[in-house]
């Protein structure tokens, strides 16, 4: 019987959502995070449920045959890596066979729809963009804890936000998620900050100065954007540590301070204070090209995001008969700055993109003019609500809708709203393009469109390596009458 705080002697067998090992004992769940299957470990029990529970490993006794060394001395700890420990085929292999399990038992879908995942071509150093967070008081590891080294706890600690903790920072040396010089202008900063005695902002008491640091880049242009997010104003230190930085790093095309001064953890807020450059960064896709500024959404591994779109595009093609451009018409809800719906236009005589956010739908209008794209139409509205019928025929599909008329839908994380779904199941469309970046809402989502559509192709596309992060395109055809 399992009891917390007992240690047992288990072999993995396989790896759940989200990357925790798994196994049964008597019957039982078991989640170990850090695991492999075949690693054979002596566990630690720290939670027990009704029907599961959890574990830390006290000792490997035997590793799995798909382990592999991390790069990285913090992987296994700051939880940006979950899988840094597994080989990139055993990666992939573990994000494959996990859309299959979650469409068969969430969605009721024949597993065969699932293609193999699309492999990344770079398995570190793909992001574009990272968010690192400053604080006074330091996560430790177990070696630190065991070392009898007492940590200041009024110091300034830079790096990110220990797993479940707002209050303690893990204190990074090195990161390998985005190019080396992301994690170089981190060390900086905080080696400048501490020199001069200035603080860091503490969640606890609201009080001390920086708060965050946000790094962006374009592989294909090389420009780069530093974002400092401040609890307040001090033209001193930000005109002081911009020459610093700029000297230092002649990469760096533009260099801005957001000022928050609420309780809320976020890295934008009142003002921004552009101290180099224009503010704003030119990212590229394909052949089109992004204006990308300090609080642009946009897909965080470039490279990847064309073979992203380039399967979306295939997909589309599948049905796509030769001349549909002079008459076939797009809708692209949850649009963002219209890289999509941008991406397809030529496919299309007309497009139109749907957004929440109006400083993006504005965005995505620069961003067509900035491509001299002229059949693309964008409107600032949340889908849940300006999805009506009304709507579909008299703004995004005039006339009515068409056989060769197409919705390509990149809800957040959460899924599309109930609403949407039930005005999609009504609207007629033939085809609808499904891109999503959570397996677990997706399959939710399939489950009820399934009703009137066919589910075609779900393709896994591997944007994040190292992680268990998973997006997929899913071609949805309607059923025949």
């Amino acid at each position: 019987m399992i009891k917390k705080g007992s240690q047992i002697q288990v072999e993995i067998e396989r790896v759940a959502y989200k990357g925790k090992g798994v196994c049964r004992v008597d019957g039982m769940v078991l989640f170990v995070p850090g695991t492999l299957p075949g690693d054979n470990v002596e566990v630690r029990i720290i939670k027990k449920k009704k029907n599961y529970a959890e574990g830390i490993v006290v000792q490997r006794i035997k590793n799995s045959n798909q382990r592999t060394t991390p790069l990285c001395q913090h992987a296994g700890f700051c939880g940006g890596c979950t899988w840094q420990h597994a080989t990139l085929d055993a990666q992939r292999s573990f994000k494959t066979e996990q859309v299959r399990d979650v469409m068969v038992h969430t969605a009721g879908l024949n597993p065969s729809v699932v293609r193999d995942i699309i492999a990344c071509d770079k398995a570190l150093g793909y992001r574009n963009k990272m968010e690192y967070s400053f604080g006074p008081r330091k996560w430790l590891t177990p070696d630190e804890i065991h070392s009898g080294v007492e940590f200041p706890k009024d110091g300034f600690y830079a790096g990110l936000h220990a797993p479940g903790r707002f209050d303690k920072i893990m204190d990074l040396q090195e990161c390998h998620l985005q190019d080396s010089h992301s994690y170089s202008i981190l060390a900086t900063v905080r080696s400048w900050m501490t020199k001069r005695g200035i603080t860091a902002y503490d969640p606890v008491t609201h009080q001390g100065f920086l708060r965050h640091l946000v790094i962006r880049n374009s592989p294909k242009t090389n420009q780069w954007m530093v974002n400092l997010i401040t609890n307040g104003e001090n033209d001193e230190i930000f005109y002081e540590l911009t020459e610093h930085l700029v000297g230092q790093f002649p990469i760096i095309t533009t260099l801005l301070y957001t000022v928050n001064d609420t309780r809320s953890p976020v890295s934008y807020g009142k003002r921004e204070i552009i101290t180099h450059g224009n503010g704003k960064i030119l990212e590229q896709l394909g052949q089109y090209k992004y204006w990308i500024r300090p609080q642009t959404f946009f897909q965080t591994n470039t490279l990847q995001a064309e073979k992203l779109f380039n399967t979306a595009r295939e997909f589309l093609l599948l049905t796509h008969h030769e001349n549909n451009n002079q008459s076939a018409r797009l809708l692209d809800l949850y649009c963002g700055v219209g890289s999509i719906t941008l991406t397809m236009h030529d496919l299309f005589k007309e497009c139109t993109g749907v957004e929440l956010v109006e400083e993006s739908v504005e965005y995505a209008r620069e961003n067509a003019q900035l491509n001299e794209i002229i059949n693309c139409t964008f409107v600032a509205g949340d889908s849940s609500k300006i999805l009506t019928e009304d709507f579909l025929l008299k703004h995004a599909f005039p006339g009515g809708i068409q056989p060769n008329d197409v919705l390509i839908t990149d809800p957040p994380r959460a899924g599309m709203h109930p609403d949407v779904i039930q005005q999609l199941l009504g609207s007629g469309l033939h085809k609808i393009l499904y891109i999503s970046c959570d397996p677990v809402t997706l399959a939710r989502d399939l489950g009820m469109l399934k009703e009137r559509y066919d589910v075609q192709i779900i393709q896994p596309v591997d944007m994040f390596p190292q992680t268990y992060h998973i997006e997929n395109v899913t071609l949805l055809s309607l059923k025949a009458t």
